[in-house]
Protein backbone atom coordinates (compact mmCIF):
# COMPACT_ATOMS: atom_id res chain seq x y z
CA UNK A 1 0.00 0.00 0.00
CA UNK A 2 2.83 2.39 0.84
CA UNK A 3 4.55 1.44 -2.41
CA UNK A 4 1.39 2.35 -4.35
CA UNK A 5 1.17 5.69 -2.54
CA UNK A 6 4.83 6.43 -3.42
CA UNK A 7 4.15 5.68 -7.08
CA UNK A 8 1.10 7.94 -7.02
CA UNK A 9 3.11 10.64 -5.24
CA UNK A 10 5.82 10.42 -7.93
CA UNK A 11 3.19 10.75 -10.69
CA UNK A 12 1.62 13.75 -8.98
CA UNK A 13 5.03 15.39 -8.58
CA UNK A 14 5.77 14.88 -12.27
CA UNK A 15 2.36 16.20 -13.29
CA UNK A 16 2.81 19.19 -11.01
CA UNK A 17 6.30 19.90 -12.34
CA UNK A 18 4.95 19.79 -15.93
CA UNK A 19 2.21 22.22 -15.10
CA UNK A 20 4.50 24.71 -13.39
CA UNK A 21 4.60 28.21 -14.94
CA UNK A 22 8.29 27.81 -15.85
CA UNK A 23 7.62 24.54 -17.67
CA UNK A 24 4.64 26.01 -19.50
CA UNK A 25 6.74 28.99 -20.58
CA UNK A 26 9.49 26.64 -21.77
CA UNK A 27 7.00 24.54 -23.73
CA UNK A 28 5.45 27.62 -25.33
CA UNK A 29 8.88 28.95 -26.29
CA UNK A 30 9.70 25.65 -27.97
CA UNK A 31 6.36 25.71 -29.77
CA UNK A 32 6.95 29.30 -30.94
CA UNK A 33 10.48 28.50 -32.11
CA UNK A 34 9.16 25.54 -34.09
CA UNK A 35 6.35 27.63 -35.54
CA UNK A 36 8.82 30.33 -36.53
CA UNK A 37 10.98 27.79 -38.38
CA UNK A 38 7.97 26.36 -40.21
CA UNK A 39 6.82 29.87 -41.15
CA UNK A 40 10.28 30.77 -42.49
CA UNK A 41 10.38 27.60 -44.59
CA UNK A 42 6.91 28.24 -46.00
CA UNK A 43 7.76 31.85 -46.81
CA UNK A 44 10.96 30.79 -48.58
CA UNK A 45 9.02 28.22 -50.60
CA UNK A 46 6.39 30.82 -51.53
CA UNK A 47 9.07 33.35 -52.47
CA UNK A 48 10.92 30.83 -54.63
CA UNK A 49 7.69 29.87 -56.36
CA UNK A 50 6.76 33.52 -56.93
CA UNK A 51 10.22 34.30 -58.37
CA UNK A 52 9.89 31.37 -60.74
CA UNK A 53 6.43 32.53 -61.84
CA UNK A 54 7.69 36.09 -62.41
CA UNK A 55 10.55 34.73 -64.55
CA UNK A 56 8.05 32.76 -66.65
CA UNK A 57 5.85 35.83 -67.10
CA UNK A 58 8.88 37.94 -68.04
CA UNK A 59 9.84 35.46 -70.77
CA UNK A 60 6.27 35.40 -72.04
CA UNK A 61 6.14 39.20 -72.15
CA UNK A 62 9.52 39.30 -73.85
CA UNK A 63 8.13 37.13 -76.64
CA UNK A 64 5.16 39.47 -77.05
CA UNK A 65 7.23 42.65 -77.00
CA UNK A 66 7.28 44.61 -80.27
CA UNK A 67 10.76 45.91 -79.37
CA UNK A 68 12.04 42.35 -79.06
CA UNK A 69 10.63 41.57 -82.50
CA UNK A 70 12.38 44.63 -83.93
CA UNK A 71 15.70 43.45 -82.49
CA UNK A 72 15.26 40.25 -84.47
CA UNK A 73 15.43 42.18 -87.76
CA UNK A 74 11.75 42.89 -88.21
CA UNK A 75 10.25 46.32 -88.91
CA UNK A 76 6.99 48.04 -88.01
CA UNK A 77 5.45 49.53 -91.14
CA UNK A 78 2.95 52.40 -90.94
CA UNK A 79 1.30 54.67 -93.51
CA UNK A 80 1.18 58.49 -93.28
CA UNK A 81 -1.88 58.29 -90.98
CA UNK A 82 0.01 55.97 -88.60
CA UNK A 83 -2.02 52.88 -89.51
CA UNK A 84 -0.17 49.57 -89.30
CA UNK A 85 0.47 47.98 -92.69
CA UNK A 86 0.00 44.22 -92.43
CA UNK A 87 -0.59 43.16 -96.03
CA UNK A 88 0.61 43.91 -99.53
CA UNK A 89 -3.05 44.68 -100.34
CA UNK A 90 -2.78 47.86 -98.25
CA UNK A 91 0.00 49.28 -100.45
CA UNK A 92 -0.13 51.47 -103.55
CA UNK A 93 2.64 52.64 -105.83
CA UNK A 94 3.96 56.03 -104.66
CA UNK A 95 2.55 55.62 -101.13
CA UNK A 96 4.69 57.07 -98.34
CA UNK A 97 5.47 54.75 -95.42
CA UNK A 98 7.40 54.90 -92.17
CA UNK A 99 9.55 51.91 -91.22
CA UNK A 100 10.40 51.60 -87.54
CA UNK A 101 13.45 49.45 -86.87
CA UNK A 102 15.27 48.61 -83.64
CA UNK A 103 17.52 51.68 -83.83
CA UNK A 104 15.40 54.27 -85.64
CA UNK A 105 12.92 55.13 -88.37
CA UNK A 106 13.05 55.53 -92.13
CA UNK A 107 10.56 57.26 -94.44
CA UNK A 108 10.16 55.37 -97.71
CA UNK A 109 8.11 55.53 -100.88
CA UNK A 110 6.61 52.40 -102.48
CA UNK A 111 8.20 51.92 -105.93
CA UNK A 112 6.34 48.81 -106.97
CA UNK A 113 3.74 46.41 -105.51
CA UNK A 114 3.93 42.70 -106.35
CA UNK A 115 1.69 40.11 -104.70
CA UNK A 116 2.72 36.46 -104.22
CA UNK A 117 -0.72 35.29 -105.27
Amino acid sequence: MIKLKKILLTRYEMALSHSSPQDQIRQRRLYLADSEERLKRLLEQKLTSAKHQVALYAEELKGLSPLYKLQGGYAYVADDAGNNIKSIDQLKKGQRLTLTLKDGQADVVVQDVASKR
